[in-house]
């Protein structure tokens, strides 16, 4: 006879040792924080979540950063907590700052989106030089012929690229000589042409040097160079005073002049390339041109090439 025993029922569980979160019989769809064990994790009373946290029911050791439901997509100036960089209130980004929301620890330069591209003067901090307002500065030399003027021009282009000068490319009614290209050395015209453009009131400065033959600086040429450079002229002292003229405090005028005229004479006869009478010519000329010194910015006298290079470079520096 088969003996039949009842099965044991295990002995209750003391309550103590049943588990905090089994209590009540509570469980993720009913916890709250009146019946929520000491025990739970202060983030899940409530039914908190990171749906519906906000300031109001969020346990203190709960990020700022997750207060309200805050993320890089809804933070703003009211709603933020103090601990977040200023960079990020209101939302800011590259594609909508401005002065209006923009915190005090933002660079000048990204207050109302500025950048490279679009940076005018309209709304540039004060003290950013012009070429990074969309327009270079003008630096104008002119000098008699022999002064030395285009030796200096070249050097500066040469050695101090940061100046970011770029030659201003004037136009003329001659014939191309050797490997001149058009839009390089010169922009050539025929006789015809330029009359055309001066009756169009195209040019900033021009000259009838002999019966037409023409040599002019186009302002739209000038517009086009300075909107990525500073631009240096070499011009006559006639074109010097127009331009600055034209552009007053935009421009720089610099008068490259000679010890004398004598130094001059030498000068013309130490390059071996003029006859005779036509080194008289330029000297005549220099004569006139030297009562034009006074009407220039500065004056720079080029008894030594170094020392005047230096001179000048010190002198274009500063005013850029």
């Amino acid at each position: 006879m088969q003996d039949h025993q009842s099965p044991k029922k295990s002995a209750p569980l003391p309550a103590a040792d049943i588990p905090l979160s089994e209590k009540e019989g509570l469980n993720e769809s009913n916890m709250s924080g009146e019946n929520l064990p000491a025990d739970i994790p202060m983030s899940e009373k409530e039914g908190l979540n990171e749906s519906n946290m906000s300031g109001e029911n969020l346990p203190a050791d709960i990020p700022l950063s997750e207060k309200e439901g805050l993320n890089e997509s809804n933070v703003s100036g009211e709603n933020l907590p103090a601990d977040f960089p200023l960079s990020e209130k209101e939302g800011l980004n590259e594609s909508n700052v401005s002065e209006d929301n923009l915190p005090a620890d933002i660079p000048l330069s990204e207050k109302e989106g500025l950048n490279e591209s679009n940076m005018s003067g309209e709304n540039l901090p004060a003290g950013t030089p012009l070429l990074r307002r969309g327009r270079g500065r003008l630096i104008i030399i002119s000098a008699p012929s022999g002064s030395g003027k285009s030796t200096i021009i070249n050097w500066l282009m040469e050695h101090h690229p940061e100046l970011r000068l770029a030659f201003s490319i004037s136009c003329t009614s001659r014939a191309p000589r050797g490997t001149e290209q058009n839009g390089v050395e010169y922009f050539f015209l025929s006789p015809e042409e330029f009359r055309e453009r001066i009756e169009r009131n195209e040019f900033l400065e021009y000259e009838e040097v002999y019966e037409g033959r023409f040599y002019g600086t186009l302002k739209e040429q000038v517009e086009r160079q300075r909107a990525t450079h500073n631009v240096v002229f070499d011009v006559d002292v006639k074109g010097g005073c127009n331009i600055k003229k034209y552009y007053g405090d935009e421009a720089l005028s610099l008068f490259i002049q000679p010890p004398s005229i004598e130094e001059l004479r030498r000068r013309l006869e130490g390059r071996g390339t003029d006859a005779p009478e036509v080194i008289e010519q330029r000297l005549e000329r220099a004569a006139f041109e030297l009562s034009f010194a006074p009407q220039f910015d500065r004056v720079v006298i080029n008894d030594d090439l170094q020392t005047a290079e230096e001179e000048t470079f010190a002198i274009i520096s500063q005013f850029l």
